[in-house]
């Protein structure tokens, strides 16, 4: 069995010999999964297991299918893996949907063009109000707009959008589905409009069926837009829905507090994983402007907007200020976007916000075909960052990328101090794998054992790394 790396070996003969090991590896812990199988766990092994991945330091991940019985079968999976000696660890994680496209069952949503997730992963950062002045924003641009609170336990939009109109009407071509209620032409569907106010008292998986028979339900018509206003966290509810409708993007909303820093990263990891592209990062809070100056006053600190755009390579940042009338307008019902004059500073930023998130939406496919391809050349000894839209390539040396890497572990997220230790890096590292993360970044796990650094697109093909070929 393959132990370690001897020094003497090329990148090419090195790489041969962990592919053996884990591929032997590998065989061992499929060996184990099918004896699961014939207990009777599943009817077939890719029934249940969408993907194995197995790391240095016997770290074995499983990519298993949701079904009602994950929960048992994640206890099981882990109980049996760790059965083998050399494995050290086992992550049993939800399997990603395999495919964006729209689910033929889903007759509600047949006619809605993009749906953007808003999401906090964290409560109390004031998503709800930022969902429902984007959904109007972006419906004051012409665009034909809707709005879904998936929030069961604690419904906002019934308060934040005062309908004073509760209950469900059904269509009266197809008494099968809800009609949305409307406001300011906006279509409006929560779970609020159907308890009258009160909030549920249901376990997560009846939640879940619930929240997703609603959105799929309610008969939405035509779209351009339907803006998802998410439960907090990245529990079961977020996780369902991302998996059963086709969600466009994601637009992640927090706070200048390190506590919700932190949760931001569990939402991309989590909107990554599912396939979901982040379009922005909104920092809502993030300064007060008093009367007497324009100076703003940063009343929690900076935050770390800046620090999570350079380490995943979002496009898009935002800043929206605390402004005293918000509250006492989204306690009346009245949206702050069409109560307010053109003029005010929070009216034009959701402006601004609205026209960014629209506009990256409307060209996610184009970004996708051009992202370039990285890779490491085994043969050239190099990371190899191939454009294929503009038939330009840049090789990159390792050993710099690895150096150059700005994760929370190698850069002081207090001072920006780099961290990193040179005489520790081996010459000879190299990356063991490197993985897609969104439409902006490579993740890249390296020969030394680091595996938090990711690497946007747009700094690999910068100044900041050479390219070998010059």
């Amino acid at each position: 069995m393959y132990v370690c790396t001897v020094s003497w070996l090329s990148h090419r003969e090195d790489l041969l010999l962990k592919q053996i090991f884990w591929q032997g590896s590998k065989l061992e812990v499929l060996h184990k999964l099918e004896a699961l199988v014939e207990r009777g766990n599943a009817t077939k092994l890719d029934d249940l297991v969408k993907n194995v991945d197995i790391k240095e330091g016997g770290i074995v991940t499983v990519n298993l299918e949701l079904t009602r019985e994950y929960t048992k079968n994640k206890a099981l999976i882990r109980n049996k893996l760790t059965e083998l000696p050399w494995v050290k660890e086992v992550k049993v994680k939800m399997a990603p949907k395999a495919t964006q496209a729209a689910q033929p069952e889903v007759e509600g949503l047949a006619d809605v063009k993009h749906i953007l997730a808003v999401s906090s992963c964290k409560g109390g950062v004031g998503k709800s109000t930022v969902a429902t002045n984007l959904a109007f924003s972006i419906s004051k641009l012409g665009k034909k707009v809707g709005i879904f609170d998936a929030d069961v336990y604690g419904p906002s939009l019934p308060t934040l959008v005062n309908t004073q109109d509760y209950g469900l009407r059904a269509d009266f071509d197809a008494p099968e589905k809800i009609i949305p209620h409307e406001y300011d032409g906006v279509k409006c569907m929560s779970y609020g409009f159907v308890s009258k106010g009160q909030r549920a008292i249901m376990r997560g998986p009846m939640v879940s069926g619930l929240v997703s028979q609603l959105i799929k339900n309610t008969n939405w018509g035509e779209l351009d837009y339907l803006v998802l206003d998410m439960p907090p966290g990245t529990g079961d509810i977020a996780i369902t829905l991302c998996q059963e409708i086709s969600i466009s993007a994601a637009l992640i909303v927090t706070t200048p507090q390190k506590l919700a820093y932190v949760d931001v990263i569990k939402g991309l990891e989590m909107f990554d994983s599912l396939k979901v592209p982040t379009v922005g990062i909104l920092e809502n809070m993030s300064y007060f402007t008093c009367d007497g100056c324009s100076k703003k006053h940063r009343i929690f600190g900076s935050g770390y907007t800046d620090q999570i755009i350079q380490q995943f390579g979002i496009k898009n940042s935002f800043e929206i200020p605390i402004l005293p009338e918000l509250s006492r307008l989204s306690d009346d019902g009245a949206p702050a976007v069409l109560a307010l004059p053109e003029g005010v500073e929070l009216v034009r930023r959701y402006k601004h916000i609205a026209e960014s998130v629209t506009e990256e939406c409307e060209q996610l496919e184009d970004i996708k075909n051009t992202t370039p391809d990285v890779y490491y050349s085994v043969s050239e000894g190099v990371v190899r960052v191939d454009h294929l839209d503009s038939k330009k390539s840049k090789r990159i040396d390792p050993r710099e990328l690895r150096l150059g890497c700005k994760c929370a572990a190698c850069i002081d997220e207090m001072t920006g101090a780099n961290m990193i230790i040179e005489a520790n890096v081996p010459s000879d590292v190299y990356p063991t794998n490197m993985i897609k993360k969104g439409n902006y970044a490579v993740a890249v796990v390296w020969s030394d054992g680091h595996n938090s650094s990711i690497y946007p697109y747009s700094r690999l093909l910068s100044s900041d790394f050479t390219d070998v070929t010059k």
